[in-house]
């Protein structure tokens, strides 16, 4: 296979060594044959003519337009200077007639004379110098001098008409002075303003428009647009520490006293309420409302020497242990003046009153006298003889930051300080108690 390869190789190698060149005389015959199968262009001279031709329209038509245009113009130039001539007339007759009605207002008594001597002087100089230039456009038009006279006393009747109609304009203003005076009313005003200036009349009768929608029944009242209200109600809950004040009523009372604060420990307080915030101005506002609240302390009572004698009349010494929260539920009327300060998204807020309660209820264990264990719970013969049910009192001190979370919703957290100075128990507790209690309100405020 390698062999016929290289064979065939050397075979084209050969073929290619062996080529012809035609002779010379050859390409010079197929030249001259080329060259006679080829057409002359001829060079196309119909694209002069139409090229001269277009030159000469546009040469000749506009100098027919031009000359057509001349002939116009020189037409309408003459009847131009005609109406020209009246116009200024007419223009003179109106400015002098504008004159005429600023002066009126002014003074009642010299608008007649004004008006006539104004008039007449303007009509007797104008139309000399216009007469005349009339005429003498006329007869430059080739008409004869009679024809050009008729023509302007034609003109000058019609000039007369429209100076009557001034007239009669300016007699109807004089009419609407006097009735202005003599009425002194805002009607007769308005049509005399009208008159004189109907453009300008256009704002009091827009007004006459809206003083008439504003008297129908079902138009809005801006009166009685609601005002937005800064008064609202609060919502907190409340989370304190609850101080029990103990104090004995007298010297004999010592002992027990230092028993009960060994069995008797601080707890917590925790209620919720509701307010009513109505502010005199943006600083000032008063507060009414509801409180619930919870006041605990622990009982823990712990006697090593207890001495118990069993059901077989056995004496038997032991320890006794007893623990118990002692709860007193409480309802009071939170009453308080305060002082609010804008703060941009924050209110900081001070307030301070009294708490007025109207109920309140005990459940747990104290030391007796003999520092025994006893119940004091609402409604037993022991706790109604010790402890009154009757109102209570407090003094209320808190500070208030309040964040604007919507314009109509606050957010609060308050410092809150609560010192209950009514005694709670009866002549036969040898104990003073009082109360004091400290934490925080946090809750939601309500704008109206």
């Amino acid at each position: 296979m390698k062999d016929k390869n290289i064979l065939n190789r050397n075979i084209k190698d050969q073929f290619d060594r062996e080529r012809l060149e035609p002779p010379a005389f050859i390409w010079e015959n197929v030249k001259t044959s080329i060259d006679a199968g080829k057409k002359r262009k001829i060079f196309p001279f119909w694209i002069i003519l139409a090229i001269v031709g277009g030159l000469a329209l546009d040469f000749y038509l506009p100098q027919k337009v031009q000359e057509k245009n001349i002939e116009t113009k020189t037409e309408f130039s003459t009847k131009q200077q005609n109406i020209a001539s009246t116009t200024s007339v007419n223009q003179a007759v109106e400015n002098n007639a504008n004159e005429l009605a600023n002066k009126t207002l002014s003074s009642k008594s010299n608008v007649s004379n004004i008006r006539n001597s104004s008039i007449e002087n303007t009509v007797n100089n104008s139309s000399k110098s216009a007469n005349q230039k009339k005429i003498n456009n006329i007869v430059n038009q080739k008409q004869s001098p009679k024809e050009a006279e008729e023509i302007v006393q034609n003109e000058n009747l019609g000039l007369k008409n429209t100076t009557e109609q001034s007239n009669t304009s300016e007699n109807k203003d004089e009419n609407l002075i006097v009735k202005a005076e003599d009425d002194k009313s805002e009607q007769a005003t308005r049509e005399l303003w009208t008159a004189i200036n109907p453009i300008d009349a256009l704002a009091p009768n827009l007004l006459e428009i809206a003083d008439n929608q504003l008297r129908m029944g079902d138009c809005y009242s801006f009166k009685n647009k609601r005002k937005k209200s800064a008064n609202g109600f609060e919502f907190y809950g409340l989370g304190m520490i609850n101080q029990q004040l103990l104090s004995a009523k007298n010297a004999a009372a010592d002992n027990y006293l230092t028993n009960r604060k060994i069995t008797e420990n601080n707890g917590v307080a925790y209620g919720v309420g509701i307010a009513f915030r109505y502010y005199f101005n943006q600083s000032i506002f008063v507060k009414a409302g509801l409180q619930y609240q919870d006041r605990i302390t622990y009982f823990n009572y712990t006697n090593n020497d207890e001495v118990k004698i069993d059901s077989l009349g056995r004496i038997i010494n032991g320890t006794r242990i007893k623990k118990t929260t002692n709860i007193f539920n409480h309802i009071e009327l939170p009453l308080m003046v305060g002082y609010q300060q804008n703060l941009g998204r924050f209110n900081l807020n001070f307030a301070g009153g009294i708490g007025i309660g109207i109920w309140n209820k005990r459940k747990g264990d104290i030391l007796n006298s003999s520092i025994r264990p006893i119940n004091i719970n609402s409604g037993t013969v022991t706790g109604d003889s010790l402890y009154t049910s009757g109102t209570s009192s407090s003094l209320i001190f808190n500070a208030a930051l309040e964040y604007k979370f919507t314009p109509k919703y606050h957010l609060f957290i308050r410092p809150t300080l609560q010192y209950y100075f009514k005694d709670i128990s009866t002549t036969n507790n040898p104990i003073s108690e009082k109360y004091l209690t400290y934490g925080l309100q946090a809750g939601l405020f309500v704008k109206l």
